[in-house]
């Protein structure tokens, strides 16, 4: 399946910083998952 995230972001007229704060994750992991690279934990 192909990874949406971007879509989904773009959609919602958001930038990665404001989508890593509503997922409560860095920034960085949210463009590394974006990029397939990363499992997404979020920050405690």
């Amino acid at each position: 399946m192909k990874n949406r995230l971007e879509e989904i972001r773009k959609n919602c007229g958001m930038n990665q910083e404001e989508l890593a704060d509503v997922l409560e994750v860095s920034r960085q992991t949210c463009r590394q998952k974006s990029n397939d690279k990363q499992t997404v934990r979020r920050n405690t």
